[in-house]
């Protein structure tokens, strides 16, 4: 009994390798637009524009490490200037991986950096640096092997402490982006 064991072990050993060679890219960067529809206390609903870039390790054809850096800008929110930099990493499980599509949820976490500006008011605006959090799906259409446009959506939370504004809450945000990812190795 315990040299079957031992068999099957060691054939399970030599068989690891085998399931990790896959034709899957080793790295990809993403780079584009993003918006986010923001809940930033009496700015709720304001849709603040900007860009995205990300890059990824993928470590099998299923789980990958993410790294990304987001930024919204608006000169025109309700009178103010809202500026939002977002800093998140995290993993990505890839669930669907065909030819022409590849779709993947992701749980990326890290900071924010927000600054509110009261242009024409005379009162100082305020900034802020805090957890944040983005979860979301994705799609890449895959137009050859070095090539992909891509779609996704992600729920974004932001701790924001703004007293100057009266923020200072957990806030709700829908952010959709979409671009150009490049891949390589694999």
């Amino acid at each position: 009994m315990s040299k079957k064991c031992i068999l099957l072990g060691v054939l399970l050993l030599f068989a690891v390798p085998t399931w990790a060679q896959e034709d899957v890219e080793k790295v990809n960067v993403f780079v584009g637009y993003s918006y986010l529809r923001g809940d930033f206390g009496r700015l709720h609903g304001d849709v603040v524009g900007g860009g995205v870039v990300s890059g990824a390790y993928n470590f099998n054809k299923h789980f990958a490490a993410v790294g990304e850096w987001s930024t919204h800008h608006d000169s025109d929110v309700k009178g103010m200037n809202v500026d939002n930099n977002l800093f998140l990493g995290g993993p990505r499980f890839t669930f669907l991986r065909t030819k022409r599509l590849t779709a993947f949820s992701q749980a990326l976490f890290g900071f924010h950096h927000t600054q509110i500006g009261l242009p024409g008011t005379g009162l100082q605006g305020d900034d802020d640096t805090g957890f944040a959090f983005a979860g979301g799906v994705g799609f890449d259409v895959n137009l050859s092997k070095h090539w992909a446009i891509r779609t996704q959506v992600d729920y974004v939370t932001l701790d924001l402490d703004l007293p100057s504004v009266g923020i200072n809450q957990s806030t709700d945000n829908m952010r959709t982006s979409g671009g150009i990812v490049f891949r390589w190795g694999g």
